[in-house]
């Protein structure tokens, strides 16, 4: 199960910036709200087709004149630095998904670790920092379990394909 790809996985705000965040995205996006809370779906800002929107969002609540931008480039210019709401929707978008990864591993019992792959992990791999694995092992009184969690980066393309094939090589009979 990936949180990012999973619409009815929560996504709620964290602090003061998201909350005005969150309230601007439901007026872009309204579809992805949960009634009249806060909480949207982790689609909304962990999707292709929801960070522009969280972007648009950040804009909004930050005074500036909606832009759009693509994904890749609000990645790019995060990471260089030259746009601050880039930064912005990058560090939003690092703590929720690192949390919603923590959670999911607890909940599920990742014995084997948390597997981070995909095209933003094959893009990005500089996300996975510090700051990254902090918010995956901050877990209130399940941090200590937590923190136990073995997190790994894939930065293979065919992750997907590799997981299918030992998947059916252990699951059909020889």
């Amino acid at each position: 199960m990936c949180a990012c790809h999973n619409p009815h996985t929560l996504a709620g705000p964290r602090n003061r910036v998201e909350v005005e965040a969150f309230e601007a995205l439901r007026k872009h996006w309204p579809d992805v709200a949960f009634g009249d809370t806060l909480t949207l779906e982790a689609e909304a800002i962990l999707s292709g087709t929801g960070l522009p929107l969280l972007y648009c969002a950040v804009q909004e609540v930050e005074g500036i004149c909606t832009t759009h931008i693509q994904p890749e480039t609000t990645f790019k210019t995060a990471r260089t630095g030259a746009d601050p709401i880039a930064e912005m929707v990058v560090t939003i978008f690092k703590a929720h998904l690192a949390q919603i990864a923590g959670d999911f591993g607890w909940a599920f019992g990742a014995e084997g670790g948390i597997f981070f792959t995909g095209g933003i992990a094959l893009k990005n791999p500089w996300l996975f920092d510090d700051d990254f694995v902090s918010h995956v092992q901050a877990g209130g009184r399940f941090t200590q379990q937590r923190t136990a969690l073995n997190l790994y980066l894939f930065q293979r393309s065919d992750f997907g394909l590799l997981g299918a094939r030992n998947y059916a090589r252990h699951a059909l009979p020889e």
